[in-house]
């Protein structure tokens, strides 16, 4: 743990990267809970909800092998920029759901998120050697890989309370403000 506060207190560019992470991931799990909810209160159906799932990680398969490519031959920071601005509008299309028949539109909004999504993480993770040194790499590589993890249990948590407390919206307006 000291040497994860030590790296982060002496590398303001993997710092900045690190801490932004950890909020959008915060941000996606707000919206997974607040899907979750809307899909399972406008259909009913719990395999509704399980095809948000498979909405959101099919891209990821699809996807991954030609983000690759492009990380290697594009600016990174770039690639992250774009694809979070369209997240955040993607995101904010959650709010156009507002009965059964728009259905549909969650799962449009869920596979381009992910697609986005699937470009993003290589960019990011292949961005990470080129902030710290070498000798940093072990250290910055396990908080960026445990950052999902952690993300998930407080994210969805707060997810549900924000969720809960001030209405959907503002669960889909946080993970648009999180990117």
């Amino acid at each position: 743990m000291r040497g994860a506060l030590s790296l982060l207190r002496r590398n303001p560019d993997f710092r900045n990267l690190y801490l932004a992470q950890v909020i959008s991931y915060g941000g996606d799990w707000f919206l997974v809970v607040a899907l979750f909810g809307l899909v399972l209160e406008l259909t009913g159906s719990p395999v509704m909800v399980a095809l948000v799932v498979v909405a959101q990680l099919v891209p990821y398969v699809v996807f991954s092998p030609v983000a690759g490519t492009l990380v290697d031959r594009l600016d990174r920071k770039r690639i992250m920029i774009v694809a979070d601005l369209a997240r955040v509008a993607l995101c904010l299309g959650f709010l156009l759901v507002n009965g059964r028949g728009d259905v549909w539109l969650i799962f449009v909004l869920q596979v381009g998120l992910a697609t986005f999504g699937s470009v993003f993480e290589p960019a990011s993770v292949a961005a990470v050697p080129n902030l710290v040194d070498r000798d940093d790499l072990p250290t910055a590589n396990t908080l960026t890989g445990s950052a999902w993890g952690t993300m998930l249990a407080v994210g969805a948590a707060l997810g549900g309370l924000v969720a809960t407390l001030l209405g959907r919206d503002a669960a889909f307006v946080g993970d648009a403000l999180s990117f």
